[in-house]
């Protein structure tokens, strides 16, 4: 398992790099995928390294003893938020087993770009695998990350919680979908039905990473009633380096980078010398506008921050 600070080296704070390749349960605890783990009769005392693992767990009103990267997870945007009292356990990528250890963490949540660390993690306690982003390339992340939500929730006893979330996200979805359609009062201008490119800001200004399909993004823009500009090739996790010259195959899109903040301003300040960057309808136009910072590799909660903040960027573009 490696880190890396971005895929472009825009954002400044570590993922993980994908391992190609969904596991499961091994032998020994391969019943914990429908019957809920012994020794949780007075709540379970689950860690997990991974962000996707931390918010589904929070989702279903688990805290979590031990979750990795604390002050990661806060700057991608926290969400759900991180009650006090969890024990910061490590980067991602670099657990600290003793931690887990003295905690007699009962089970360990990981998701499958982890997967790679399940051997070291299984000597502390049974591990439990989200199998979201496994790099063969999935459409329907929201739909798959409910099922592995549901899947988590029958080992822990939190089935409850997890079809309430769902149900309650499938509502959001439609609410969202309404207003950004113009058909609410509460929204006087609504955004437009542009496509939309979803993107990451490159300092060399050269490139730019495009989110597309087989990611949460355009999951959730497809939900929501958008089409994603970008329809040309993205790899198995939904990404695709394209030069910035390419965005002119939609010239009538909305473009929003995730705003990280003083690395987004340095890519910005070099793309505004780029008569490449000048020359494109959507940047002549003012179409090009800034989204808040989500995990794009995140769980269902990743799924419902992307779709209240994608709202938020479009409706404040209309509105200025």
């Amino acid at each position: 398992m490696t880190t890396r600070r971005g895929f472009l080296g825009a954002l400044t704070v570590p993922l993980m790099m994908p391992v190609a390749g969904a596991l499961t349960f091994t032998p020994a605890t391969a019943h914990a995928s429908t019957h809920a783990v012994a020794g949780f009769a007075n709540g379970p005392r689950v860690a997990t390294p991974d962000r996707p693992g931390t918010e589904t767990l929070l989702a279903l009103d688990v805290k979590p003893v031990a979750a990795g990267a604390l002050d990661v997870y806060a700057t991608m945007g926290g969400f759900p938020p991180l009650p006090d009292g969890i024990v910061d356990c490590g980067y991602p990528a670099e657990p600290n087993l003793e931690v887990l250890r003295e905690l007699k963490t009962s089970l360990i949540v990981i998701e499958t770009m982890s997967a790679s660390l399940r051997g070291l993690l299984e000597r502390i306690a049974p591990v439990f695998v989200l199998d979201i982003y496994s790099g063969a390339g999935h459409a329907n992340i929201v739909e798959r990350s409910s099922a592995e939500m549901m899947r988590l929730a029958r080992v822990i006893g939190r089935e409850r919680e997890g079809a309430a979330y769902i149900a309650q996200l499938g509502a959001h979805f439609a609410e969202l979908k309404t207003k950004l359609g113009g058909d609410s009062v509460e929204v006087a201008k609504p955004p437009s039905r542009r496509p939309v490119f979803v993107t990451q800001l490159d300092t060399g200004g050269s490139n730019i990473l495009i989110y597309a399909k087989n990611c949460v993004v355009s999951d959730v823009m497809q939900r929501l009633g958008f089409v994603n500009a970008w329809q040309g090739r993205t790899n198995g996790y939904g990404c695709a380096v394209v030069g910035v010259e390419q965005l002119a195959v939609a010239p009538q899109a909305e473009l929003l980078y995730i705003d990280y903040g003083a690395s987004t301003q340095a890519a910005l300040n070099t793309l505004t010398e780029s008569p490449v960057w000048s020359s494109l309808p959507m940047v002549r136009e003012g179409r090009v506008n800034p989204i808040q910072p989500f995990d794009v590799f995140g769980s269902l909660p990743s799924a419902r921050q992307f779709a209240d903040h994608f709202a938020a960027a479009l409706t404040a573009r209309r509105s200025a």
